[in-house]
């Protein structure tokens, strides 16, 4: 995630501060914030991160101090932005935090074992002049995009991506061999947005109902109903013959592919950066 955080830096100016070991009895906690500051980072937050102690900063204009030099403050014209980022979801929905807050999850693509480098065959910024040039593009055009979309932020609805509602056309359109619904679970919503199950122990260290529940209160809600996924095998073979070959020993029934409306939906996951407003 810091990625992104990264990217924006190349345009715009940071002040950054290491979540973790965020103190707020420490006078000097924001001594990296100057007045060309276009927004403060506090990257990594922990898991019971209080994020009331933000909220003067955010509406009223950041203090911030430095050695051997008289505290400062922004008003609230100049006041820079506040960027955070944490493993773990905002555990508050009230009007004051809302008000405030913009949050975007992001997927967990990478890791130790797959990197940009297998997609890309380079490593993020060891780009030449002709890629960083792309690279300069691409961020005009999103604030371009921005501004014509009344500075409104808009983003690709992916939600019930895995449900049965997705048919799965890429299968169908790359000759996968559909066998029906699968075990049916529960839909799961957390402040009423859909999640996949499978992301969830990542972000709060368990998949379990109850446990969710207990740690997320009302915020955490789930169908009674349950629902099943399609699913699809691909037959890999070093020949026709061969595909044919274990195409007959299948315990499975290969079955009439399904319909159903072609929908845009929203994937989430576990990286949260919250963008917060003034």
């Amino acid at each position: 995630m810091n990625f992104i955080i990264c990217l924006v830096v190349k345009l715009r100016n940071q002040a950054y501060v290491d979540g973790k070991d965020y103190d707020n009895n420490n006078p000097f906690k924001f001594s990296s914030i100057s007045f060309d500051s276009n927004f403060v980072f506090i990257d990594d937050l922990l898991r019971n991160f209080n994020v009331e102690l933000l909220f003067s900063k955010i509406t009223e204009g950041y203090s911030f101090s430095q050695k051997f030099v008289d505290v400062m403050k922004f008003n609230k014209i100049d006041n820079p932005k506040t960027i955070t980022t944490s493993n773990f979801s905002i555990l508050r929905i009230d009007e004051s935090t809302k008000r405030r807050n913009y949050e975007m999850e992001i997927y967990r693509k990478y890791n130790s074992s797959y990197t940009p480098a297998d997609d890309f065959g380079m490593l993020f910024y060891d780009w030449d002049n002709k890629e960083w040039n792309k690279f300069y593009n691409f961020m005009i055009n999103c604030v371009v995009q921005y501004h014509k979309n009344n500075n409104k932020l808009y983003y690709y609805d992916i939600q019930e991506y895995y449900s049965a509602s997705h048919v799965g056309y890429i299968y169908q359109a790359t000759n996968w061999i559909y066998i029906g619904i699968g075990s049916n679970e529960r839909k799961i919503f957390i402040d009423g947005i859909r999640q996949h199950r499978r992301n969830l122990f990542d972000v709060y260290g368990t998949s379990s109902l109850k446990k969710l529940k207990e740690l997320l209160g009302y915020r955490f809600t789930y169908s009674n109903e349950k629902f099943g996924k399609h699913k699809y095998v691909y037959v890999l073979g070093k020949s026709k013959k061969d595909k044919k070959r274990i195409m007959n020993s299948l315990i499975v029934t290969s079955l009439p592919y399904p319909k159903g409306n072609i929908s845009f939906y929203n994937d989430k996951s576990n990286i949260f950066i919250n963008h917060w407003n003034n």
